[in-house]
């Protein structure tokens, strides 16, 4: 099977013999997992950080100048983080 089994050999003592499931969580290894972090949970956030940035412009009745600031202020961070994507893509670098 691809869990782990019990193998009794005494009664006193059990030996757990393990499948290829160890050090995995549903199959996916550690940096797996925080690799996807990475890179959807992190766009994810961004994407709902954008969301509030225009919402925060409705609410405050800003014109297009008021939101065009907002927007640049508030999500000018996101930029560097953006660029590195794209760097890393443009030069190869996994």
């Amino acid at each position: 099977m691809n869990l782990w089994w019990v193998l009794p050999t005494t009664p006193h003592k059990i030996v757990m013999e393990k499948s290829f499931l160890e050090n995995t969580i549903l199959g996916f290894t550690e940096a797996q997992i925080a690799e996807f972090g990475t890179t959807y949970g992190i766009a994810g956030l961004m994407l709902l950080m954008l969301f509030i940035i225009g919402h925060l412009a409705w609410e405050s009745k800003a014109g297009k100048f008021g939101t065009f600031a907002l927007y640049l202020g508030l999500s000018f961070g996101m930029v560097g983080y953006i660029a590195k994507y794209f760097i890393q893509y443009k030069l190869g670098i996994q």
